[in-house]
């Protein structure tokens, strides 16, 4: 198939605005093509600027930076393959990000959230994911429970910064809906951070959950 659209995400730290294509030539592989404007409020480390690359841009440091946000725009153009397959009970997943940032604030480098990295204005972020999944357990329609490893690696080029994860993901996706909505699903990823200026060794975890409303 191939198929286009558009996005709009909000946050207390920024809101963006997206178009995007993607196109699946053959059942294991997925490109997806996307622009998008993001909108930073000045709140919630939005968008902070910093003089060097070589600069600690960990928890405490942002935290002592609150005030500093720049209220600006920003934009990024994104390119991500990502190759897939299901042998059995088991997923396999690889997806790589290559995304191009340009900000309209101070600088010269900046505090992007998304990757949790500094980037120049004008630089890229080079991220590559793999996935190995196992199906625990399987209901009816798309309900399914998986778990297993994943080994994630992203570089910004200008910035000269890399950083690399390893840990567990799990994805549920209930039979019956939660809060009526359509295709619930809950997400977790957790692990330690192998290489990071900022948190070597560290533990983290998150969890997040979705849903999709059909108009």
């Amino acid at each position: 198939y191939i198929q286009a659209g558009v996005s709009t995400g909000l946050n207390p730290a920024f809101g963006h605005y997206g178009l995007q294509i993607e196109w699946m030539p053959v059942i294991f592989f997925v490109l997806r093509a996307r622009y998008d404007l993001f909108s930073y409020f000045g709140d919630f480390a939005s968008l902070l600027s910093f003089s060097s690359a070589d600069a600690l841009f960990g928890k405490d440091e942002i935290d002592a930076r609150s005030g500093d946000e720049e209220t600006t725009t920003g934009h990024r153009f994104l390119i991500r393959p990502s190759l897939r397959a299901k042998l059995g009970p088991v997923y396999i997943q690889n997806q790589s990000d290559f995304a191009y940032y340009m900000f309209n604030g101070k600088g010269p480098y900046f505090y992007e959230q998304m990757y949790n990295t500094l980037l120049q204005d004008g630089d890229w972020v080079i991220a590559n994911k793999t996935m190995l999944l196992f199906e625990l357990w399987k209901g009816e329609r798309d309900a399914v429970f998986l778990f297993g490893p994943y080994y994630e690696l992203t570089h910004a080029v200008k910035a000269d910064i890399t950083r690399q994860r390893l840990g567990g993901i799990f994805v549920w996706v209930p039979e019956d809906f939660i809060f009526k909505v359509s295709r619930a699903r809950v997400y977790s990823q957790f692990g330690f951070n192998l290489e990071d200026r900022n948190r070597k060794k560290e533990f983290y975890f998150l969890i997040a959950m979705g849903f999709d409303v059909d108009l």
